[in-house]
């Protein structure tokens, strides 16, 4: 027989969820919000197609969607009224493994440059095979057909990411890599000539981004720019890629300059470096330009160190 009290203050009710699992009905919804999103490569989801998904009540869905948006934990697009995970989960998982202050750095940066600019950032590792590895993935519009996913791989010779991750390892790491690998044909555009191969890397390391034009894939272009640490070593990439309507040809150039100061950027917050004073195009008065450059006459030095010893062997 339930007591006045029970009568007053009722208990609260609790999901199947939290009644197989235990606990908090509204944390376990939060989670599993969370576990949806990851599951699905956090492509964004509407507030509708979750409650649908979750089986929650939309009104619950709601105010959690909107309590974890408030905390940075979720992401909410305007105009497309779509969630996301957060830049907020980033900054607990850093805190966790005390190791990412590149990937915080760069995913900041990223956002800015998606909102502003309407495109698709992918940042990027190398991974232990030499593949790159995608760690995320940032929408400033609807995904394009077959754009990688968040967590899958880029073989070392692909294109874009290819160019901008060996413009800054020596010489005999490109043709190690060139030697297992190979340049494909996967497109008419692809570059399969290991002298062009090369040229390009050179004019990566003087204008500071890649480029590819159809290479990957037809009508699919891309910009890549390497996230440098003080010694010139890449440590992230950070590639953009479109459809060739939204990415033409006549703004690559501009594009890559964006693309190459948000790395730049990435470079002076993750490591501490001094802020620069002043502005400048890249190669001219900038300090923050003139640092970069720096770390890529040392990658050059370094390539032609360890190129020498090579031959010595």
């Amino acid at each position: 027989m339930k007591t006045s009290t029970d009568q007053i203050f009722p208990p609260p009710l609790k999901t199947e969820a939290a009644a197989a699992k235990g606990g908090v009905p509204a944390i376990l919804h939060a989670v599993d919000i969370f576990e949806f999103l990851k599951d699905r490569g956090n492509e964004p989801a509407t507030m509708t197609e979750i409650a649908a998904a979750l089986q929650m009540n939309p009104s619950t869905c709601f105010n959690i969607l909107r309590t974890l948006e408030a905390a940075a934990l979720l992401a909410r697009d305007d105009d497309s009224k779509r969630y996301r995970l957060g830049v907020g989960l980033r900054e607990l998982a850093a805190a966790v493994g005390g190791e990412d202050a590149v990937l915080l750095a760069a995913r900041h940066r990223a956002a800015e440059f998606v909102s502003a600019y309407k495109l698709i950032m992918l940042l990027c590792n190398q991974a232990e095979d030499g593949s790159f590895v995608v760690v995320d993935k940032l929408r400033g519009r609807p995904d394009p057909r077959g754009t990688v996913p968040l967590g899958g791989r880029v073989p070392p010779n692909g294109a874009v990411l290819s160019k901008a991750f060996y413009a800054h390892r020596p010489e005999r790491e490109v043709d190690e890599m060139l030697e297992v690998h190979g340049l494909p044909a996967r497109t008419n555009s692809s570059i399969t000539e290991i002298a062009d191969f090369k040229a390009q890397l050179a004019e990566v390391r003087e204008r500071g981004y890649s480029i590819s034009l159809g290479e990957y894939e037809l009508d699919y272009n891309a910009v890549g720019a390497a996230v440098l640490d003080p010694e010139g070593e890449p440590v992230m990439l950070m590639i953009v890629t479109g459809h060739a309507s939204f990415m033409p040809r006549r703004l690559i150039p501009a594009i890559g300059e964006r693309l190459r100061q948000a790395a730049d950027d990435v470079t002076t917050s993750a490591y501490h470096l001094p802020s620069p004073v002043g502005g400048g195009p890249a190669g001219g008065g900038s300090t923050k330009a003139g640092r970069i450059h720096k770390h890529q006459s040392r990658s050059r030095r370094r390539a032609a160190r360890d190129e020498g010893r090579s031959r010595a062997l």
